[in-house]
C-alpha cells in the first residue's frame, strides 16, 4: 500500500470528501492519482492533508508501517529480534546484509553481529567495533537513530570514546524531550550511561546523567524511569557517602518494581546492586 492509498483509506473511514481534504492543496485530478498511488506529495503538503484528516504525522507513520508489509523492513526486523532476543533472526539478518556495500546495510550488519555475539556470550570483534566507532564519529549531528545505536552498544566503547559520545548525544536533548518517542530513547540512554559510569567509578558523569534524568522525569508517565533514577541516586550515595540509609531505599525500589510485576527489572537491579556491594 502506497501512502496515497493509505490516505484514501483513512479519508473514507472518517467520511471525508476529497474536496474537504484537498481543496487549496492539490487539484482534483492530482489527488485522484495520489490516492491511487501514482503521485506523491511533498512533506509540507502531506502534513496539511494529515491536519485536515485529524491524524498526526507520528500516527500516520505507524499506520503506514502497519499496512506496508513492515515485516520486509530489515531494520524493523532487527529491532524486533533484538527486543525479543531472537538469536536465529539476528543471524539471518546478519547473513542477509553481509554482502551489501551500502553504508546503511553495513551498519545494520555490524549491529546484528554485535547483538548476536552479545546474546551468545561471544567476544565482540575489534573490526566490527571500529566500524561502529567510525560511523558514530562521522555523524556530526546525531539523530535518534545514532542515539539508539550508542545506547545499545555503549558498554563496548573505551572510556574516552564513551565520554565523547555521551556528550555528543546530549546536544539535542532539549529538542527531543518534547517528542515522546525521543524522550523515551533519551531516558534509556541516561539510565544506561548512569549505570555504566557508576560501574567504572566515573561519579562525575554519573551525577551529570542523573541531573538530566531528574529534569526529564517529572510527569506521571515517567514513573518507571523515575523509580530507576531514585535507584541510581541511592546507588551513587552508597558508593560515595552513607551506606545503610541508601541500601534501605535501594531494596525498597527493587521491592516496588517486583510488586508492580516488573520482575525482570527488579532482577536486573538486584544483580547490579550485588556487583556494587562486592566492589564497594
Amino acid at each position: 500500500m502506497e501512502y496515497g492509498q493509505l490516505i484514501r483509506k483513512i479519508r473514507l473511514d472518517k467520511g471525508f470528501s476529497q474536496k474537504e481534504i484537498y481543496s487549496g492543496i492539490v487539484t482534483k485530478s492530482y489527488c485522484i492519482e495520489f490516492e491511487k498511488g501514482n503521485h506523491d506529495l511533498s512533506f509540507r503538503l502531506l502534513a496539511q492533508v494529515l491536519e485536515r484528516l485529524l491524524v498526526d504525522v507520528e500516527e500516520f507513520i505507524f499506520l503506514y508501517d502497519y499496512y506496508h508489509s513492515s515485516s520486509q523492513n530489515l531494520w524493523k526486523q532487527y529491532e524486533l529480534a533484538s527486543n525479543t532476543k531472537d538469536l536465529e533472526k539476528l543471524f539471518e539478518i546478519y547473513q542477509t546484509t553481509t554482502a551489501s556495500k551500502d553504508k546503511k546495510s553495513q551498519l545494520l550488519n555490524a549491529l546484528t553481529k554485535i547483538g548476536h555475539d552479545q546474546l551468545s556470550d561471544h567476544q565482540i570483534d575489534n573490526e566490527t567495533l571500529e566500524f561502529l566507532v567510525d560511523y558514530l564519529k562521522s555523524i556530526e549531528t546525531w539523530t535518534l537513530q545514532e542515539i539508539k545505536i550508542y545506547t545499545n552498544t555503549l558498554n563496548y566503547f573505551s572510556e574516552e570514546q564513551q565520554q565523547i559520545f555521551y556528550k555528543n548525544s546530549l546536544k539535542k536533548i532539549q529538542i527531543y524531550q518534547e517528542y515522546p518517542a525521543g524522550k523515551k530513547i533519551y531516558l534509556t540512554l541516561l539510565l544506561n550511561s548512569c549505570g555504566h559510569f557508576i560501574s567504572y567509578g566515573n561519579f562525575f558523569l554519573a551525577k551529570d546523567a542523573l541531573s538530566h534524568l531528574k529534569e526529564l522525569t517529572t510527569r506521571t508517565e515517567d514513573t518507571i524511569f523515575k523509580l530507576y533514577r531514585i535507584y541510581f541516586e541511592n546507588i551513587l550515595i552508597y558508593c560515595t557517602e552513607e551506606k545503610s540509609t541508601s541500601e534501605t531505599m535501594i531494596h525498597f525500589i527493587i521491592e516496588t518494581l517486583d510488586k508492580l510485576e516488573y520482575s525482570f527489572l527488579s532482577e536486573q537491579c538486584t544483580l547490579f546492586f550485588q556487583t556494587i556491594k562486592n566492589n564497594y
